[in-house]
């Protein structure tokens, strides 16, 4: 538990210097309490990086395996040991 609020906390300084710098919007760290450690939801507004993103998902053909956003989470988990699969999922907001 403690191993993975040390990674969350990384991950946040790392948000916050995102949003600060303008590159995301708003974000958030959700862990429900029922399920700690299980399933944790990092929502992020905002990415400017989510049409390159788009733009190289047709011109390869292929999935892109994951943003920037995805590569911060594992890396700060992965410093203090922990492992995961990450999921992404990009909404359009306009609908």
């Amino acid at each position: 538990e403690g191993s993975l609020l040390d990674g969350l906390g990384t991950l946040s300084a790392a948000l916050d210097a995102l949003q600060a710098g303008g590159i995301i919007g708003h974000w958030e760290i959700s862990i429900p309490v029922d399920d700690f450690g299980e399933v944790i939801t990092i929502a992020v507004d905002d990415d400017i990086s989510l049409g390159a993103q788009a733009l190289l998902r047709e011109g390869r053909g292929l999935s892109l395996n994951g943003s920037v956003i995805t590569a911060l989470t594992r890396a700060s988990l992965k410093r203090f040991g922990i492992t995961t699969a990450v999921d992404a999922f990009f909404l359009d907001p306009s609908t």
